[in-house]
């Protein structure tokens, strides 16, 4: 007798295997596969509504990014302030009948000990929410391969399990800044550019992070300039060329050339992974009165400034250089890729140098260091033919 897929209650493949077992299967997947499975049948959607709260909470401590994401579902603006960004923090669960501690971050930051931690209880609609961010999280991993293959898409591949770890929580220190410093919290930002060595907030969040960290966001960073670049930031039009005029995607320029188009892309680049995919997903290779309708739209002052993610993380690795001693040739490639970065015994040191505090120690003296000149933050451009630029 052939071998058959095993039978319970009349039900076969995976089914087969009961409800229990399908539960275990879908905390092991990533939120937008599990959602996807739940799609598939209606027992599927029936086993996971049931049980929607133990199977969200283990499947979201599982990844890498949780602790982040939950750092940028809680902030407030009362965090945008030197001696409280990122203010301690005990954040609960409670489902009504019992409370699950999801973390605790209170003695990470001694700096902040002067700061009363805050208390955090968290309901099922927060754990939706942070469901629905890691699946955003989900949908980079997903397109990053196509950024990075983007001109030899024969080698496209699936991210390895290391790679997905470093891409995610990439993905939620951009998620994080741009929660803080691009736009969520209206007008206030500072209009100079971050100094070194200052306990400016645009700087804590990134001195939090090892240097091997930065470099994987900033290789990130890359990517996003060049799809906001390419993908966004430009539309069909009529080019001339030698067999008469054809349509090709323009760059948005303003009227004042590539150097404007690069200030349009870094306006852009404000936009968090959220609001991002959803433009990518919508407005790619759309005539550009649209996407800057909808753009202003998206964010209070949307053209005041541009981008610091990239000069914020630019001083502190400055920063990170000078204090252990290193040549800025000394730090090894640290890409996302494993084809982008040294071997791990190379890389070893560099994983580990993180300042809890977010501050530069009070006992380092930095004035033997290179100190920075005040420099204001480029003004925004939305790409529009009529925006002022002056």
């Amino acid at each position: 007798m052939s071998a058959q897929t095993p039978v319970r209650d009349g039900r076969t493949g995976i089914l087969a295997l009961g409800p229990e077992i399908v539960l275990s299967i879908m905390e092991m997947m990533r939120p937008s596969d599990t959602a996807n499975l739940a799609r598939a049948r209606k027992v599927f959607m029936d086993i996971l509504l049931e049980h929607q709260s133990s199977v969200s909470i283990k499947l979201l401590m599982r990844l890498p990014e949780f602790e982040t994401l939950l750092y940028v579902y809680t902030a407030t603006r009362s965090e945008m302030n030197p001696k409280s960004m990122l203010r301690p923090r005990v954040v609960y669960f409670d489902n009504g009948k019992s409370k699950k501690k999801l973390m605790d971050r209170t003695t990470e930051n001694p700096a902040a000990q002067t700061t009363a931690p805050i208390e955090i209880t968290l309901g099922l609609h927060d754990i939706s929410e942070l469901w629905y961010m890691a699946r955003t999280v989900d949908w980079w991993v997903d397109y990053f391969p196509g950024l990075r293959w983007r001109d030899a898409p024969e080698d496209r591949r699936c991210l390895r399990e290391a790679e997905e770890s470093r891409l995610r929580k990439a993905v939620a220190h951009w998620w994080l800044y741009a929660r803080h410093h691009h736009g969520w919290f209206g007008g206030g930002r500072d209009i100079f550019q971050p100094i070194k060595w200052s306990d400016d907030t645009r700087l804590q969040i990134f001195r939090r992070m090892s240097t091997s960290e930065i470099h994987e966001l900033t290789n990130l960073w890359d990517f996003v300039r060049e799809t906001v670049s390419r993908d966004l930031c430009s539309s069909p039009g009529r080019v001339c060329s030698r067999n008469g005029a054809i349509f090709e995607l323009v760059p948005w320029t303003a009227g004042g050339g590539l150097p404007r188009h690069a200030i349009i892309v870094k306006t852009y680049m404000k936009l968090d992974p959220e609001q991002l995919r959803y433009f990518l997903k919508t407005f790619s290779y759309w005539q550009k009165t649209f996407t800057i309708s909808a753009a202003v739209k998206s964010m209070e002052y949307f053209s005041i400034d541009t981008e610091t993610l990239w000069i914020s993380t630019n001083r502190v690795l400055q920063e990170r250089v000078h204090l252990n001693g290193h040549l800025w040739n000394d730090v090894p490639h640290l890409g996302i890729l494993d084809e982008d970065r040294d071997s791990d015994d190379v890389t070893a040191e560099w994983a580990n140098d993180a300042m809890p505090s977010g501050l530069i120690p009070s006992d380092v003296d930095v004035t033997p260091f290179p100190a920075d000149l005040p420099h204001v933050v480029d003004r925004g451009n939305d790409g529009s033919d009529l925006h002022h630029w002056g």
